[in-house]
C-alpha cells in the first residue's frame, strides 16, 4: 500500500511538471526552428543512417551525462511517425538508440532532471486527432528506455 501511493506521488509530480513545462514551452516556442541543434555532424549521420525519414522535430541535450550534446529526433518514415535518440559517444563517434514510436501531430521535445540524478530525462508529447499523450523516457546504456507515460498510444 506504501509503495502504491508513493507511486501515485511520483506519477502526480511527474504530470503536473509535464503541465507546468508544456505551459513553457507554447509561450517560448513562437518562431522556434523545429531543428534545434548546433552539431550538424550527428544530424548529418541521422540522415545518413536512416536517409529516407523526413524530421518533424530535433533537439539537442546532454543526454547519457558525458558532456556531449545528443539529439532526440521525430521523424516520419513510411507513413509512422518514431523518436530516436542520436547518440554522440566521442569526438565525431555516433551511433543511434533504439526507436520508439511518436506522436502524429503537435509534437513536442523537453528536457527536464526529474530525478536530480544523471542522466537526465525528456519528454515526448504530441497529439493524433484531438487525442493528447505524452512519454517520459531517459537514455541508459545507448537504449531509450520508457519510464512513464499516459495515452501516448492514442497519440501515435
Amino acid at each position: 500500500m506504501r509503495f502504491k501511493m508513493r507511486q501515485l506521488a511520483v506519477a502526480f509530480i511527474l504530470i503536473t511538471s509535464i503541465c507546468v513545462l508544456s505551459a513553457c514551452d507554447k509561450s517560448n516556442n513562437k518562431g522556434d526552428k523545429k531543428i534545434q541543434v548546433s552539431n550538424s555532424k550527428l544530424l548529418e549521420f541521422f540522415e545518413n543512417e536512416i536517409p529516407d525519414a523526413e524530421i518533424l522535430l530535433a533537439k539537442e541535450e546532454d543526454l547519457n551525462g558525458d558532456g556531449l550534446k545528443d539529439i532526440v529526433v521525430i521523424y516520419t518514415r513510411y507513413n509512422n511517425n518514431e523518436m530516436v535518440v542520436a547518440i554522440n559517444n566521442e569526438k565525431d563517434e555516433f551511433k543511434l538508440s533504439n526507436s520508439h514510436k511518436a506522436p502524429i501531430e503537435n509534437q513536442s521535445i523537453q528536457f527536464k532532471d526529474i530525478d536530480d540524478k544523471d542522466p537526465i530525462e525528456f519528454i515526448i508529447s504530441g497529439s493524433k486527432n484531438g487525442a493528447v499523450g505524452y512519454g517520459i523516457y531517459r537514455l541508459e546504456n545507448d537504449k531509450v528506455i520508457d519510464l512513464f507515460g499516459e495515452d501516448m498510444n492514442d497519440c501515435c
